[in-house]
């Protein structure tokens, strides 16, 4: 938030300190939390503001163009960020996902298998794709698909059951 307000006020020389700081903070804190997926750490680009949470759509496209301003990158190099929605799926958060793996619906994890190993949500199955999760997948012939963007990191986070291989 102070990165994007440094840059909407021009100050880029301290919102650029600010971002580096933060991005810092992230790989110590990706060292601490060992096995913990790189989507939520940084370093941070333009296309991390669609995970975060606003009440008020306005107040993301403030922060993003702050962010921008203050020269954020709009994508990381060489990283595949997963598309904000599907088309054809239903888009949840964590809650929701609770909801439905409280209710026996199968998770498919569709991380590659380095990443699996290092945690998964309890009793997920894992269909490692050679390309990334997309609209293709609604023709699979599912009735109802949900896409668990935030996916395991926040899984995690919520403290809700997880195993490791």
């Amino acid at each position: 938030m102070l990165a994007a307000a440094l840059g909407q006020l021009g100050r880029t020389d301290k919102a650029i300190l600010t971002i580096d700081a933060l991005n810092r903070l992230s790989v110590e804190h990706h060292e601490i939390q060992e096995g913990v997926d790189f989507l939520l750490f940084g370093p941070y680009t333009l296309e991390d503001v669609d995970l975060w949470t606003f009440n008020v759509a306005d107040d993301r496209e403030r922060l993003r163009e702050g962010l921008r301003l203050a020269g954020l990158p709009e994508t990381g190099e060489d990283t595949e960020v997963s598309p904000p929605f599907i088309p054809g799926a239903i888009s949840i958060d964590v809650v929701e996902a609770r909801q439905l793996y409280d209710r026996g619906v199968m998770f498919i994890d569709t991380r590659p298998k380095a990443d699996w190993n290092t945690g998964h949500v309890a009793g997920a199955v894992l269909l490692e794709l050679e390309e990334m999760f997309t609209e293709k997948a609604v023709l699979w012939g599912f009735e109802k698909i949900y896409y668990f963007r935030d996916g395991f990191p926040t899984w995690k986070a919520a403290e809700y059951p997880i195993e490791i291989d």
